[in-house]
């Protein structure tokens, strides 16, 4: 699948903050941005990854191009 990663712009306690989510939000997930992803997103609002659901949670793979959603 494809998620979209947008990371929260402010935070009131200091915490990078994200939402990640499918085109039809069959998954979603809201809560802290671990470093590695803080380093992959580079400053930017949003990126769009191909991502799988597995036992041990969601896996982020490769970075996808601009998604029209």
């Amino acid at each position: 699948m494809i998620v979209k990663v947008q990371v929260s712009l402010a935070s009131s306690d200091g915490v990078t903050r994200c939402l990640i989510y499918n085109k039809d939000r069959s998954f979603a997930y809201e809560g802290g941005l671990n470093e590695d992803m803080v380093k992959t997103m580079a400053g930017r609002p949003k990126a769009y990854f191909k991502a799988t659901l597995g036992s041990e949670g969601l896996e982020i793979w490769e970075e996808m191009p601009e998604q029209d959603w």
